[in-house]
């Protein structure tokens, strides 16, 4: 069990919530934490018989116990919008939904730690250590890097082999769509589909020199919306190294979220929704 039991049946905050509703102190506490435990009604308070913290990054967060808050920690790491993220993501996630209690950075550390699938599917990086080159983007959604994966194998039930993703450069926001094959007319749907109709029109995009991504259709697109379309250097992936890190993390979230290695595609929503 990740989550250390109380020795008592009574919650962590118990003491908390019972000097916030009777301001009487438990005898059996020693002056040192009776001292602590009449500054604690400034940071709490009680709302419909539940205990909150107010906070700093959160208006206020609700206070739970050992059970609710493995429960938590479980749907937030591998639930419907789970993505087996790290324990300092996965901290991060709870904290913005709005729950708190004091283990909570060791809990989720161990939970994590413990999860066999991320065990299983743990990203072994040989790559030595570089300075990382960032590219600015002026603006939400002016820039895109795109990139294709595949094929894979096996293909998925409905037989595509290939997912199309494109990351905006501020934002980091995803689309992507799985397909059976990748040609140029795919290519120009889905820029006009996921992001044309969505975002507006991209100031640039960046792509390797495939041919998917390096035809008349996508050329004619680029040209009648007034698009820059800039290519990566052959055989180095860096150059693209923002839709690479995506590919990257999409991958990773569907090995851990795939059942039967060909459901892939219809798991690539809720890989989105995670990332």
């Amino acid at each position: 069990q990740v989550l250390q039991t109380e020795n008592r049946e009574t919650p962590w905050y118990q003491n908390i919530k019972d000097f916030l509703q009777t301001r009487t102190l438990p005898p059996e506490m020693s002056r040192k934490e009776q001292r602590v435990l009449r500054h604690m009604p400034s940071r709490y308070f009680i709302l419909a018989d539940i205990l909150y913290r107010r906070g700093f990054s959160t208006e206020y967060a609700r206070c739970l116990d050992a059970n609710e808050a493995l429960e938590v920690i479980q749907e937030a790491h591998e639930g419907i919008c789970g993505g087996h993220v790290g324990y300092q993501t996965l901290v991060k996630q709870i904290v913005r939904v709005g729950y708190c209690w004091p283990t909570m950075q060791r809990d989720c550390h161990q939970f994590v730690k413990k999860c066999i699938k991320c065990q299983l599917h743990a990203p072994s990086i040989h790559a030595p250590a570089a300075y990382l080159h960032s590219v600015s983007s002026p603006w939400p959604f002016s820039m895109w890097a795109f990139d294709v994966v595949g094929p894979i194998n096996p293909p998925a039930s409905n037989g595509h082999m290939y997912f199309l993703a494109a990351t905006d450069y501020f934002t980091k926001w995803v689309e992507a769509i799985t397909l059976k094959t990748v040609e140029g007319q795919h290519v120009v749907s889905f820029i006009h589909k996921n992001l044309l109709c969505r975002f507006g029109i991209p100031h640039d995009i960046v792509s390797d020199s495939g041919t998917h991504f390096k035809n008349e259709k996508v050329r004619n697109l680029c040209h009648k919306h007034n698009i820059q379309h800039h290519f990566s250097a052959p055989y180095y992936p860096q150059g693209n190294g923002q839709a690479e890190a995506t590919n990257k993390i999409l991958i990773r979230v569907l090995e851990r979220t795939v059942e039967t290695g060909r459901d892939w595609y219809e798991k690539m929503h809720n890989a989105l929704w995670a990332y």
